[in-house]
């Protein structure tokens, strides 16, 4: 496999993001602390992080509620 096969967990993050939800409809803002993760936030104030799983090899997704 060549080193331009593999896409960062970022990338594959960011990748889901632009295709689920509408530009413009969240904030996105990164966090470290998991690879790739990155905790998206609606105009409600609900947010969702997202990352990559390395146990799994897929995104996962934890609800955070309200803040």
């Amino acid at each position: 496999m060549d080193k331009s096969d593999i896409v960062s967990p970022s990338r594959k993050v960011l990748k889901f993001i632009n295709d689920c939800f509408v530009p413009g409809s969240v904030t996105v803002k990164e966090c470290p602390l998991v690879p790739g993760g990155k905790i998206i936030r609606d105009k409600s104030g609900s947010e969702l992080l997202i990352f990559w799983s390395v146990e799994y090899e897929c995104l996962m997704q934890a609800d955070l509620g309200k803040w």
